[in-house]
Order: C-alpha cells, then sequence, then structure tokens
C-alpha cells in the first residue's frame, strides 16, 4: 500500500478512501467492486462518461501496464474479456480499452492516478482512425494483443505512454507521450460522446451515473 494513493485506501481501507467518504456512506455502500480476482478489482469509474464504464485497477501499486509482472498481466486479459463480454450482453455494445500510463513516478504525463487502472467503456463503432486523423498522431504503434502490447513496453519502458484498444480488438501504443494532456483519452471520448464539458473525473465525479453502473451489474 502506497501512502495518498487513492486505489490503495479503496482496496485495503474499505471505510476511509476517497469512494466512501464522498459516495458510500452516504448510500450504505462500502465497496463499488463488481468483479474481481486475486490480482485485480473492477469498479465503475468516477467521472463515468457513459453508463457502464468500469476501471481493472490492480490490487498491488503498480504504474501500469508496463510495470506489471507476468502474472498479473496474464490475470488482466481474461478479466477484461469478461467484462467487455458482460457489456456486449448487458447492453449490446462494443468497448474500447485504454490506459494513460507510465513507468516513472516522476513523470509528467497523461496520468492523473499513478497507480495502475485501466478503463473498459462501452462505445459503438472504431474510432482509432479519427483520434489519430484529429490529433496528427504520427508515432503509434499496432499490435494484435494486449500480449504484444505488454511485451512492447515492459521490454522498452517508455517514460510515459498511451495505450488504447479500438472497439474492433486493435491494440495501438503512443510512446513518450509528453505533449499530450492530462486525461487524453478522457478528453477525446468525451468530445465524442458530447460530453466535452464532463471529461475531468475531479471535477464532475458523475455519481449517478456510477450508480446506474452498480445497478446494471448488480
Amino acid at each position: 500500500m502506497i501512502d495518498n494513493c487513492c486505489f490503495c485506501e479503496e482496496i485495503n481501507s474499505p471505510t476511509n478512501n476517497q469512494f466512501y467518504n464522498e459516495i458510500g456512506k452516504n448510500i450504505g455502500l462500502k465497496s463499488r467492486i463488481i468483479l474481481q480476482n486475486d490480482d485485480w478489482i473492477v469498479i465503475p469509474s468516477l467521472g463515468s462518461l457513459a453508463v457502464g464504464h468500469l476501471l481493472a485497477v490492480s490490487r498491488m501499486h503498480y504504474l501500469g501496464i508496463a510495470d506489471l509482472q507476468a502474472k498479473e498481466l496474464y490475470s488482466l486479459i481474461p478479466m477484461i474479456n469478461n467484462v467487455i463480454e458482460k457489456i456486449n450482453l448487458l447492453l449490446n455494445i462494443s468497448c474500447i480499452v485504454f490506459e494513460h500510463g507510465t513507468t516513472s513516478i516522476d513523470a509528467v504525463s497523461a496520468n492523473s492516478v499513478t497507480h495502475c487502472h485501466i478503463h473498459i467503456m462501452p462505445f459503438h463503432y472504431p474510432v482509432w482512425n479519427n483520434i489519430k486523423s484529429e490529433h496528427c498522431i504520427n508515432n503509434s504503434k499496432e499490435f494484435s494483443s494486449l500480449n504484444h502490447v505488454y511485451n512492447y513496453i515492459s521490454m522498452y519502458k517508455p517514460c510515459t505512454y498511451l495505450y488504447f484498444m479500438d472497439a474492433n480488438n486493435r491494440h495501438y501504443i503512443i510512446d513518450n507521450n509528453r505533449i499530450f494532456p492530462s486525461q487524453f483519452f478522457r478528453k477525446v471520448i468525451a468530445e465524442k460522446l458530447g460530453r466535452e464539458k464532463f471529461w475531468d473525473w475531479k471535477t464532475n465525479p458523475e455519481k449517478d451515473t456510477l450508480l446506474k453502473t452498480l445497478s446494471l451489474f448488480s
């Protein structure tokens, strides 16, 4: 457990963390975990951009996917697949997956919380080519699986990186992404959903959407 990490606190101190203090205690809910295994928990995101917007959060304090041990990576992949299958079943919609990643606690990156958490959220269509064109992304690399992504970023350890899995299951990495602002993918996807004013989870916790997601998976 790392001091002052909101995810470490939520995993290890059920009644002394940001979620419980701001939302849980007011509705008598000690945990927002909807799925879990030995290495990961899955929770509705604060600042959810849509019903079904979830986070896969590592139980151990890793900085990001690039920082994981192989064991955690191999238990993450079926967890993500399980979540996507459930969302497809419940909402009849595909998913995108993304991470604002770092390998250095001192790096200035698009990540606002340096504890490994991967966004999984419903999205109707492949959107990567559109993002790439609109934001002049020329240095992305394409992979066929998260396993291949992990092999690349765990070997080269880019100081910062952006990971994106499109709705067609293609995977992309932008490494050393210092030019991209905090919560870059949240901003981009919020614009696509017509919710550009609500991209920042810190100022827009979207409690009602979070609770709808909890209800959906209950």
